[in-house]
């Protein structure tokens, strides 16, 4: 291993408990991060000549402490420093800095540096960012790139959600934490990496590495949480069962980006390493006899592992556990995912009367509208399983769920096509009857003039903005849109949905309804993308309608033009297309 491989190493390894013992010490998260960044550059120079130190992680909080206190005093020039209380015990530094060193402190510091990172007045997306930025010490741009926005918008949320931190640092303790305290925010900080795992492992694709790199960054925290905490079954459960999950990773994708289900998976690509160290974690956590969300979800995931086929499934004890998990945690998604147990033995038509009464806390869930569909079609009434099937495309939220319900459809539609073949009349565009696949329109479909009008194809985002009418009429402005169909709420007043039609794709709009789970910041976040054959005149459109610049157009590493805006209602868009 190169010097500075291992230096990278040993930095990423010391840098939760140091930033962590900083951060106490000093009371403020952004002079932490930069005592450990002066503290790893001097790293970088030292250690390849002297060799590195017998503790890595202590030199680096004395150095960092050291380097950090030298520049708060050039700062300040004839300005006397704080009270040492503010910043820290500085009687002593060797021994206050060793008893400061104590493996239960490093036990806290990391767990108070994770239960930073998931404040309550954070929402979750700037917990996840947050906590790749401060614990993991992830670049922005990676980041960014997981979370498909520009470098600025997320070095802009992470600045936000460091100064909502900062106004609340009353209720932000850095001392100790007692054991119920503890236990407490270890729930929060659980909860916080499987955030972090879902973000990378519901990637649209096997190729969009950035985003499953999360998955790879949740394990190793949830491993140094393991270290921490060795006896707690919760932890154990929450890292066997993303080991677990990621095991099949390989397996989940074809080659053409389409979604692999579990059953038609090929079980030979599964990771056994993985299988192995998640199947042995669950054992461990079961034997604790305490029961909790995470092990019971592990528990599911093991009966998957340990089939060697899709037939050698043990359904019954599924739909046991999550009976059990339903008990521990009601929610109508367990009883969504318990219904898929039901059907594989009961049937579907058993199945089906499980999740009817789910139909309006789920009106909005992707995946009950796919599940009753499949279950629709199972039985034959197909009419019912075009409309769910319908529902889903309209809420998926990548183009390869997308992709797969379209899969579905064009199965439904396979006879009606070859009908109006005989007919004369063509099939759908894109729909091959040989393969019983979707393909999406070429690169010509794209938009070379605004008065060109393609076919919808694709993902359908939904969006929350603040008033979807006057929306709609902008986009048909700026992008040439044509609104396909709106649906007004009762009140008259307020737009359930509006579809409207985009380039080669769609769009679905709504006011805010709060009350059915439609919050105003549904649309911030995400990134639109548009992809056009003249990139520099559509730009230009949008401004000229009162898009506000975030990035602005020009010629990327990869060739082609692209840029980002901000639209009058908070949605964030970017332009691409070939540099002519």
């Amino acid at each position: 291993m190169t010097d500075r491989a291992w230096i990278e190493a040993a930095l990423t390894s010391a840098r939760p408990q140091a930033l962590g013992a900083l951060a106490r010490y000093f009371r403020d998260l952004d002079l932490a991060e930069e005592a450990f960044q002066d503290a790893s550059l001097r790293a970088l120079k030292a250690w390849p000549e002297n060799g590195p130190p017998r503790d890595p992680t202590a030199w680096l909080i004395f150095v960092g402490r050291n380097a950090a206190l030298d520049a708060t005093r050039r700062r300040s020039k004839q300005t006397t420093l704080p009270p040492d209380e503010v910043l820290s015990d500085t009687d002593d530094a060797s021994g206050g800095l060793a008893e400061q060193l104590d493996h239960t402190h490093y036990r806290d510091d990391v767990l108070r540096l994770m239960f930073i990172c998931c404040h309550p007045e954070l929402p979750p997306a700037h917990q996840i960012a947050l906590a790749l930025r401060i614990v993991s010490g992830l670049p922005v741009h990676r980041i960014a790139r997981a979370f498909l926005v520009g470098d600025t918008a997320m070095e802009q949320r992470l600045t936000r959600a460091k100064q909502r931190i900062a106004s609340a640092r009353a209720e932000v303790p850095f001392e100790a934490p007692d054991a119920e305290e503890r236990a407490a925010r270890l729930t929060s900080v659980t909860a916080m990496l499987y955030l972090v795992f879902n973000e990378g492992y519901s990637t649209a694709s096997a190729a969009e590495a950035e985003r499953g790199q999360l998955c790879d960054e949740a394990i190793r925290l949830a491993r140094l949480l393991l270290r921490l905490f060795p006896d707690d079954p919760e932890v154990m459960g929450l890292t066997a069962l993303m080991v677990l999950q990621h095991a099949r990773t390989a397996a989940r994708f074809a080659e053409d980006g389409s979604i692999i289900l579990l059953e038609d998976q090929d079980r030979t690509r599964w990771s056994r390493p993985m299988i192995a160290e998640g199947l042995a974690l669950i054992d461990k956590a079961m034997r604790r006899r305490r029961p909790g969300a995470y092990q019971i979800q592990a528990a599911i995931a093991a009966l998957h592992a340990r089939a060697a086929r899709a037939g050698d499934t043990d359904w019954a004890e599924i739909a046991l556990l999550y009976g059990a998990l339903e008990q521990l945690q009601p929610s109508p998604v367990i009883t969504l995912n318990r219904a898929v147990a039901i059907a594989k033995l009961q049937g579907p038509e058993a199945a089906l009367a499980m999740i009817e009464p789910l139909a309006q806390p789920l009106a909005g869930y992707f995946h009950f509208h796919g599940l009753r569909g499949g279950l629709l079609q199972q039985l034959g009434r197909n009419a019912e399983a075009r409309t769910a099937f319908d529902q889903a495309i309209a809420l998926a939220g990548t183009a390869a769920e997308a992709a797969h319900i379209r899969i579905h459809l064009d199965r439904l539609a396979e006879p009606v096509a070859r009908k109006k073949v005989r007919a004369g009349v063509g099939p759908p565009v894109g729909y091959s009857s040989s393969r019983r696949r979707y393909h999406p329109p070429t690169r010509s479909t794209a938009m070379s003039d605004p008065a060109s009008q393609p076919v919808v194809t694709g993902v359908t985002p939904y969006l929350s903005v603040r008033d979807a009418s006057a929306a709609s009429k902008f986009y048909q402005k700026a992008f040439a849109a044509e609104e396909l169909a709106r649906m007004p709420a009762e009140d008259g007043k307020r737009l359930m949905h509006c579809h409207l039609r985009i380039n080669a794709g769609s769009l679905m709009l709504s006011d805010p309804f709060p009350e059915h789970g439609h919050p105003l910041e549904a649309a911030q976040g995400y990134v639109l993308h548009l992809q056009v054959d003249d990139a520099d005149a559509w730009w230009q459109r949008a401004v000229d309608c009162g898009a506000e610049i975030t990035m602005p157009i020009g010629v990327m590493f990869w060739g082609d033009k692209y840029g980002q805006l901000r639209d009058p209602f908070g949605v964030t868009w970017s332009i691409g297309g070939p540099n002519k």
